[in-house]
């Protein structure tokens, strides 16, 4: 799991930024963005996802939109915001972000909410929750290598989740940082 988001981070880095893309292409907002406190945090406001929230890095911020549907038959993200710290392999703890918008709206938001509690809660520990009112969970995972502390929020037709990554000797030593970015979370515009 690691690799495929550290690869995901990797490929935040190699995108150029295009100022008119095709639908369904990677467009670049930010990049190495943020001005770190004495914590090592960083205040995000981003270009397209209309929310506000700390990162314990400088970061990355990606959109696409209009993603073609390959099959028509499931939920599929249709547009999409991700901020991701900047490399990632090199820190302590981690972020990444995304809002995912999808072309079936609010029931593709619910099967991906609901899948991934699911499959949270039979592997780590699940505590749902209300953020600013709507449907929302906390989950812990961890395994040998690492801890995944995860804020997934059901917004409007849309679907938040923050995934805060540490090692896993760290994860009660981490909980404060994830609250942290997790209680930062506004939604603006």
């Amino acid at each position: 799991m690691k690799k495929t988001l550290i690869s995901i981070a990797s490929l935040a880095l190699a995108l150029p930024g295009v100022a008119l893309a095709a639908p369904g292409d990677m467009q670049r907002h930010q990049s190495g963005a943020g001005t770190l406190d004495a914590d090592g945090f960083t205040s995000v406001r981003t270009v397209t996802g209309g929310m506000t929230f700390e990162m314990p890095c400088k970061f990355n911020e990606l959109s696409f939109a209009d993603a073609p549907n390959s099959d028509g038959k499931s939920p599929y993200a249709k547009a999409a915001t991700i901020v991701v710290c900047v490399e990632p392999e090199k820190l302590e703890g981690w972020a990444l972000v995304l809002r995912a918008g999808y072309d079936t709206g609010a029931a593709g938001a619910d099967y991906f909410f609901d899948k991934q509690m699911a499959d949270d809660t039979k592997i780590g520990k699940v505590d749902r929750i209300k953020h600013k009112g709507d449907r929302a969970f906390i989950s812990l995972v961890k395994d040998a290598a690492m801890c995944k502390w995860k804020l997934a929020v059901r917004r409007g037709a849309d679907l938040v989740t923050i995934n805060y990554f540490a090692r896993a000797d760290d994860c009660s030593t981490t909980k404060a940082k994830a609250l942290r970015i997790f209680n930062s979370l506004a939604f603006v515009g």
